[in-house]
Order: structure tokens, then sequence, then C-alpha cells
């Protein structure tokens, strides 16, 4: 299969799309264009800035599975409109070591990617699972309900794990496959 496909084998439905993506870094670029269009054929109405956040939360969450992962087990990209109408995009892939977040401001040419998640996001985390680990990101769309209050820095909620006890976004919604 060339690198720049995805393999369409997850549900896409109303609002919830789903890949298998392949451990190549060519297929990073089709995950980010797969990834805004579900949301657009939501009807959701995603401006200019939303749509790079969108984009550049996707590639970053990809491309770690993708280097850190590698051959570790299948990759998969899902992304879908959270109850208060935010949306939440979880990778899932094959290795159990969770992401570690550089510092932003270190001069070395890796490890920023997840600073930006952190700062782009309302909250992103991860979470162990059987055969590897979920990592998630939730974006503010417009006109949804965030849970950040204004001012507040990203660090503070980048290490929330949502649960099904709590009725906000739950990014790790027992829905995604």
């Amino acid at each position: 299969m060339p690198a720049d496909r995805m393999t369409e084998n997850l549900t896409a439905i109303g609002s919830e799309a789903g890949w298998v993506v392949n451990a190549d870094p060519a297929a990073v670029s089709t995950a980010r264009r797969r990834a805004l269009a579900a949301v657009e054929s939501w009807g959701t109405n995603v401006p200019t800035h939303v749509a790079d956040t969108i984009r550049g939360v996707v590639s970053e969450l990809v491309t770690n599975a993708v280097i850190h992962a590698g051959k570790a087990g299948p990759i998969t990209l899902v992304v879908w409109r959270t109850p208060r109408g935010n949306l939440a995009v979880v990778v899932r892939d094959g290795s159990p070591e969770p992401p570690v977040l550089g510092d932003a401001y270190d001069n070395g040419q890796h490890g920023h990617g997840l600073a930006l998640v952190a700062v782009e996001t309302i909250a992103w985390g991860s979470r162990p699972e059987a055969g590897g680990k979920a990592v998630f990101a939730t974006i503010a769309l417009p006109g949804a309900t965030t849970h950040r209050t204004a001012g507040m820095p990203a660090e503070r909620t980048r290490n929330s794990r949502p649960t099904r006890t709590e009725p906000h976004d739950s990014a790790l919604s027992p829905a995604c496959p």
C-alpha cells in the first residue's frame, strides 16, 4: 500500500470518523487532510485558525506515533464531535511509552510539538491501554462549550484525563474503537 494512503476500515458515523494510519511519515499529511475533511463534512464552519490547530494537533500526535511506536502495532486516528461540541482527537499506537512533553524553550530539534499541543488545545493527555496507549487532545470548535477559562494556562489542563463519570468532553469515549 502506498505510504500516502490510510486504510479506511474504521467507521464514519454521524460526527465520528477513524482510520488506520500506516507507520510511515508520509501518511501524516493524509491523516491531517482526512481529519479536517471529516470535521468539515459534519457541517462545521471551520475558521482558518481552527483548521490550522486541527492540522497541527493531528500532525503532532500521528507523527509521534509513527516515530516512537513505528512497527509496534497498528496506529489508529479517531476524531469526533464531543457532547459539548468540541473536537476530540485520539491516536492509539502499540507502544506502552507515554508521550513526553518537551521544554518549549529548549534549543533542541525535537520535543517541541507536544508543547504546542498543550497550548493549542483545551486538554490533552494519554493513558495506557492493552497493547499500547491512547493519546488524546480536545480542540475547541466554533460555538462549543469549553472547560478552560480565559487566561488559564494549558499546563494546568494538559494532564487532565476525562473519566466516564465526568459529563464533559470525554476524549477517550467508550464509543471510540
